[in-house]
């Protein structure tokens, strides 16, 4: 099996000489637009691979722990500081509805990792947190906008990017971190280790306990 992001070669191929099978990202369409027009995004090699999974084993139970993760490429894809991503939003749907993740606001998170986001004031986010619960809509967006108002200034994060950070934030059963705040995380091990290893560390991590 190879695993190929950059390349002229599209989706899934298979070498029937060579018994290779060939995973790569594509464009495709995920959601209709109120004309009938087709919404394109990226179908990432962790979605597609998550997908043979899901064909060969459906009810598995090791399938089944990381299909959270199923979203995380798309997460991690430039698409995201770009535009819309409809794939992204897509597979979130189907995951939520399935029971397998929840969408909340980063409030409501148990254990939220602000660490690495320079515009987020852990103190202020852990008085929000206390208050949640007795506030209305209005005085909840006044909040998470004055918690933000630091991003303002810069680019980065990019708008959807920023708005899936504090008011969309993925948590799967038994999660007490967000699927963000782990990527984030666990980013600084590639800077300590030789990629391969890292990335292998990571997997088994993944595949052993469903979370990093």
């Amino acid at each position: 099996i190879i695993i190929q992001n950059s390349g002229e070669a599209k989706g899934v191929t298979w070498d029937h000489e060579k018994n290779i099978l060939r995973i790569c990202e594509t464009m495709s369409p995920a959601l209709t637009g109120h004309r009938g027009d087709d919404k394109i995004g990226p179908l990432t090699t962790v979605a597609i691979c998550h997908s043979i999974a899901q064909l060969i084993s459906p009810s598995g139970k090791l399938v089944r722990k990381i299909r959270p993760w199923a979203i995380s490429g798309n997460w991690i894809h430039a698409c995201m500081d770009m535009t819309y991503d409809p794939v992204y939003a897509s597979l979130k749907e189907i995951l939520t509805i399935e029971g397998s993740i929840r969408v909340i606001p980063l409030t409501e998170v148990p254990q939220p990792n602000v660490d690495t986001l320079d515009f987020v004031d852990e103190n202020s986010l852990k008085e929000i947190s206390d208050r949640w619960d007795s506030m209305g809509e209005e005085g909840r967006a006044r909040s998470i906008s004055h918690l933000c108002r630091g991003a303002l200034d810069s680019s980065n994060p990019s708008t959807s990017r920023l708005e899936e950070i504090v008011w969309n934030c993925i948590l799967a059963p038994g999660w007490d971190v967000d699927l963000a705040s782990q990527i984030r995380a666990s980013s600084v091990i590639w800077k300590d280790k030789d990629p391969k290893i890292a990335t292998s560390e990571l997997m088994d991590k993944i595949l052993r306990d469903g979370r990093l």
